[in-house]
């Protein structure tokens, strides 16, 4: 319950013609003013309600020039805006993506050098691995020799997200691994999220479902031609 809108009248404003313009009127439930997190809490997969309709509770105030279509109808929504909060110590997200494997294209290579661009969106600074998957998915190995370190998104006064992180990073392929490269036909891309103490949001963080980690993988390659 609330005690600032239930069981209480709660005023629409009147729709306005020509053209036909709805009035909206929104009421807002929080912890503060109602009990409304212990209900979300109970996890109801319905809602059922019943209210009462008054039209024009304060009379005559128009005039004679209220009107009604065919088609008139008062819609009711209630929205949730329930984010994630978290703080995060070393949390690990992994996602499988196709890899473009050289085949045969790996005989004669004699160098090799990635390039990850990391866009990161979230609030949280990441260390980024990278590993290796045959046409199995069984391991190969780790492409990266040591974690990449990824900016966290820049934040507001309100700690969200204002402004994706670009972080570009070499990733060097040694000799053994230009050999792994024949075989893989996926990557695991290891994400680890930490929270850190920029610009004053240090605590707990909220999470939203607008935020992304997008990496994007190139790279540079050296061939040996002599016949």
């Amino acid at each position: 319950t609330s005690a600032t809108v239930m069981n209480q009248p709660l005023f629409i404003p009147r729709a306005t013609d020509n053209p036909l313009t709805p009035a909206n009127a929104e009421f807002v439930l929080s912890p503060s003013n109602s009990n409304i997190k212990p209900w979300i809490e109970n996890l109801p997969d319905k809602v059922a309600y019943r209210m009462d309709v008054f039209m024009n509770p304060n009379g005559n105030t128009a005039d004679f020039h209220d009107f009604a279509y065919s088609d008139t109808r008062i819609d009711l929504n209630l929205n949730v805006k329930m984010p994630l909060s978290l703080i995060a110590n070393d949390l690990v997200l992994m996602d499988t993506i196709g890899f473009d494997g050289l085949g045969n294209r790996a005989e004669g290579l004699q160098e090799v050098t990635l390039k990850l661009t990391a866009t990161n969106g979230f609030p949280l600074a990441t260390d980024i691995r990278i590993y290796l998957l045959d046409e199995n998915r069984w391991p190969i190995g780790e492409l990266t020799s040591a974690a990449l370190e990824v900016t966290a998104g820049i934040t507001g006064g309100d700690c969200i997200v204002t402004q994706p992180e670009i972080s570009v990073m070499a990733v060097p392929v040694t000799k053994e691994k230009i050999g792994w490269l024949r075989y893989a036909r996926y990557a695991v891309i290891q994400a680890n999220f930490n929270t850190v103490g920029s610009n004053g949001c240090a605590s707990y963080l909220k999470i939203f479902d607008t935020y992304k980690l997008h990496c994007k993988l190139t790279g540079a390659v050296t061939y040996d031609v002599t016949p």
